[in-house]
């Protein structure tokens, strides 16, 4: 699940994911499921990890971003300083449109790719 919000002059992108773990003979130990916030400022291309945390099931922040643009089932860790954005009650500017980019969705990834290898 993704949702972006655009605070104060920066874009956050608000990732839920899940890993799972086996242990060494290769059998299933269950899943985790994940929290992390990437931003980015206008005019710069390089992306920032700002948070990135394995959820608890008590986990469930709140988020207004997330809540006000559609993102409902999105999970955010309960202590609100872990992460950045979302924490203004407002809406995604243009018509909630994403920010323009001729990026296609592998350039995307791959540009996370090596922000996760910082």
């Amino acid at each position: 699940m993704e949702q972006w919000i655009y605070e104060n002059h920066t874009w956050y992108y608000h990732y839920n994911f899940t890993t799972k773990k086996k242990d060494a003979g290769e059998i299933s130990l269950g899943a985790c499921t994940f929290f992390a916030e990437v931003s980015h400022k206008q005019g710069q291309d390089a992306l920032e990890v700002n948070c990135c945390c394995k959820m608890e099931d008590e986990d469930n922040g709140w988020c207004y971003d997330c809540k006000n643009n559609g993102s409902h089932g999105m999970r955010h860790p309960k202590n609100s300083d872990a992460y950045t954005g979302g924490h203004l009650d407002v809406f995604l500017p243009f018509d909630s449109e994403e920010p323009s980019s001729s990026d296609d969705e592998d350039a995307k990834e791959t540009r996370l790719r090596n922000v996760s290898e910082v």
